[in-house]
């Protein structure tokens, strides 16, 4: 099972399996993990 990322602008949802040190960039703007996307969202 790979880690999920979401790109906040729109909304695209990649799985990578094996995350290197480069961002995942979506947009223009480095996509975050789901699990923190929502944590921050239910934080606010």
């Amino acid at each position: 099972m790979g880690e999920i990322y979401i790109c906040e602008i729109c909304g695209t949802e990649i799985e990578i399996l094996f995350s290197g040190n480069d961002p995942i960039i979506c947009c223009g703007l480095e996509m975050i993990a789901k699990e923190e996307y929502y944590k921050e969202r239910m934080s606010r």
